[in-house]
């Protein structure tokens, strides 16, 4: 026989069925955090659900039924293996970008300067790939920048709460970044501005300026890539990540720009998704 709990979550995924199309995963989500249970507890029906949670659980319910995304509701979003304190009016990270984190990884482990490996990522957000990098390799330099102040102080409460040693500073894009880097790293806006996408589940509640760049969603690439080489090292290298239709102009951009050896790589999905370029050394 059903329990209490099967009934709550039973309930739950349908009442938010017509908004998700993972609504009983979602539900359970929920009922996890209004309760304060793991998985273990929740599924041998250990759990006790106190009038308080049930409360927390049915405004829960009720927000993710109006689109809201599960980050915003919780507060948190796993990336990379580590949870992150997101707020309403922040970028959602997603699974996709973790690609960004391995390709930065691997490029700056192959650049040698001699002052050592300074990173710089553009538009940090929460601040879950500038601390990811900064974890990894807590010998490099990390600064992660944003225009927003809320975005920063998120990122500054993400940083201490895993000790990593991130600078974070006011930046549009490069403007406000002095001084030359082995790589700079961005996860920019690349949606166009009318792409029927930035009216779907969860992400209409996300920030438009994060997710939308002009009418073929290329504006603030184009000018992170045509400002870069200014501000790489000799051998330093651009990584940006795109949507998965945008690869060869991208590259078209960083060739354009002066960007040598420009390769995109591909998602878990198979989706072009990161493109990285080099400096020339006479930059």
């Amino acid at each position: 026989m059903a329990g209490p709990i099967d009934a709550m979550l039973r309930a739950g995924g349908e009442a938010i069925a017509a908004t998700s199309p993972t609504a009983m995963l979602d539900a359970r989500v929920l009922l996890k955090w209004a309760a304060g249970v793991g998985d273990a507890q929740l599924l041998s029906g250990a759990a006790t659900v106190t009038a308080a949670a049930r409360r927390r659980y049915q405004a829960a319910i009720a927000r993710r039924r109006r689109g809201e995304p599960l980050a915003y509701i919780t507060g948190r979003k796993e990336f990379y293996g580590r949870d992150f304190s997101v707020a309403p009016g922040i970028f959602v990270p997603r699974p996709e970008t973790e690609l960004l984190v391995t390709t930065t990884l691997e490029a700056a482990a192959a650049i040698r300067d001699s002052a050592g490996t300074s990173i710089v990522e553009l538009g940090t957000g929460c601040g879950a790939v500038a601390i990811t990098l900064a974890l990894a390799r807590p010998a490099w330099r990390i600064t992660a920048t944003d225009a927003s102040a809320a975005a920063r102080r998120t990122a500054r409460i993400n940083a201490a709460a895993h000790a990593a040693a991130v600078t974070i500073a006011a930046a549009d894009w490069l403007h406000g970044v002095a001084g030359r880097h082995t790589a700079i790293v961005a996860n920019p806006p690349y949606i166009a501005d009318n792409h029927p996408c930035i009216h779907g589940d969860g992400i209409r509640h996300e920030p438009r300026a994060a997710l939308t760049a002009g009418a073929d969603g290329m504006d603030d690439l184009a000018q992170i890539i045509a400002a870069a080489p200014k501000h790489l090292t000799a051998a330093g290298a651009l990584i940006v990540e795109h949507g998965a239709t945008q690869a060869a102009a991208v590259r078209k951009l960083m060739n354009a720009a002066g960007l040598a050896r420009a390769a995109t790589r591909r998602d878990l999905s198979g989706r072009d998704r990161v493109t990285i370029g080099f400096a020339n050394e006479t930059v």
